[in-house]
């Protein structure tokens, strides 16, 4: 018998299964000190990673592991896509599509230009590598946290048309999140010379890759929803809610495409076509194991954190930080002000769209996945800086929500 010397001597379902115990003991360590369970779990992931402890080597969670990363993605992204619900939708289109668009598109900006302007100091020299990485983390500051979100909303009682609109944005941001990183990474293959063709041929290939995700997630989940009631059964619905997740990202990911935009629309279509009842409880299904997957995900997350690169990189995610919450929330006043959105909404809707985590942690991971070759030890920066970001993000987040849900309550009352 091998001596056992290294962290893969062990089989690989014995990580899996210690990250589950882990992330959820240090979930609830956060719990008991009145912080948010997603920072136990990044902790938990940076504590244990290559660059601390050394539990769990770079092989295991940039090779080994991946294929749990890809699969909590697409279960963030199925669940974004259940909350979006038609009646919710057409009920605040108006307000839902100015203050989307503006704060997502104000969010990107403002940190694009701020870290356009800021990388240089780093040491880094002028180049597109720069250019890049501002790029990148430009796209993936529009979205926001739903896991986040969904916790607060419960934790602080929101209600009424302030929950459904948060609700609905949050939906929201991921999905032109997602569409904003496909583009970025367009544009990004171009400036690093990875793409054969030009950039509007490029585009041309991610608006047909979009394309065929959104089509995709429409037919497999009409499908499913109109199946739902043949497998009505607790158990059997959780089994092959979690096979056609895992089935449609499996493909997507044969293909060399993401899986998320696909996984959105499944989740879609889900809440919306299938029966009342059976949606409510194909989604309550989901979200039964969301926390451990999460814990899973948020555990390799931190895990990547590359503690040399902090100090440096500290004052990058705190200009991230204040840079993407000012385009949200001034995209949301503005947005809400041409929309004529009632002012509990318009003044507390951005305050409450700061947290950022799961999407934006894993379109990082697969920009650092499709580009770190070219960018090298810039790939690593990019990831550090945006779950420092997210660290700070997650202390301050509920501060924020429960001062906003407070506020909107209160207006209502007083309107």
């Amino acid at each position: 018998m091998e001596a056992i010397s290294t962290p893969e001597s062990f089989h690989l379902l014995f990580y899996v299964g210690l990250m589950f115990i882990i992330s959820q003991i240090a979930g609830n360590i956060a719990n008991h000190l009145n912080l948010p369970r997603l920072i136990g779990y990044i902790v938990a992931g940076i504590l244990f990673g290559p660059y601390a402890l050394g539990w769990y080597s770079q092989t295991l969670m940039e090779q080994d592991l991946e294929f749990f990363r890809d699969f909590a993605l697409a279960i963030i992204a199925f669940s974004i896509g259940g909350a979006l619900e038609m009646p919710v939708i057409k009920r605040l289109r108006s307000s839902l599509t100015w203050i989307t668009v503006l704060q997502t598109s104000f969010a990107s900006i403002f940190v694009f230009l701020t870290m356009w302007w800021l990388l240089p100091f780093t040491n880094g020299e002028p180049g597109p590598h720069l250019t890049v990485i501002a790029l990148i983390l430009g796209a993936v500051s529009a979205a926001t946290a739903p896991a986040a979100i969904l916790s607060l909303v419960d934790e602080f009682k929101a209600r009424g048309d302030f929950k459904s609109a948060l609700l609905g944005i949050v939906a929201l941001d991921d999905v032109i999140a997602i569409i904003f990183y496909s583009i970025a990474i367009a544009v990004a293959g171009s400036l690093l010379g990875q793409n054969n063709g030009t950039l509007v041929a490029a585009l041309g290939q991610t608006s047909f890759i979009l394309f065929f995700e959104i089509a995709l997630g429409l037919l497999v989940g009409f499908i499913v929803a109109k199946s739902l009631f043949y497998f009505s059964e607790y158990r059997t619905m959780l089994g092959v809610l979690l096979g056609i997740i895992m089935m449609i990202t499996g493909f997507c990911l044969s293909l060399g495409i993401s899986s998320l935009l696909a996984c959105v629309m499944l989740g879609f279509m889900v809440t919306n076509v299938a029966k009342h009842e059976l949606a409510n409880e194909a989604m309550d299904i989901i979200h039964t194991i969301q926390q451990p997957v999460f814990g899973v995900f948020f555990f390799m997350a931190g895990a990547h954190l590359n503690i040399s690169l902090a100090p440096s990189a500290f004052a990058l995610a705190m200009a991230l930080t204040l840079s993407r919450f000012a385009g949200k929330y001034i995209g949301t006043r503005l947005g809400g002000k041409i929309a004529g959105t009632a002012p509990d909404l318009t003044k507390n809707l951005g305050i409450a769209l700061m947290p950022a985590a799961g999407v934006m942690v894993g379109l990082t991971l697969n920009a650092r996945d499709t580009l770190g070759e070219a960018l090298g030890s810039y790939a690593e920066l990019m990831v550090t800086v945006v779950i420092g970001a997210t660290l700070i993000n997650e202390f301050l987040t509920p501060f924020f929500v429960r001062f906003a849900i407070t506020r909107a309550k209160q207006q209502k009352t007083q309107s």
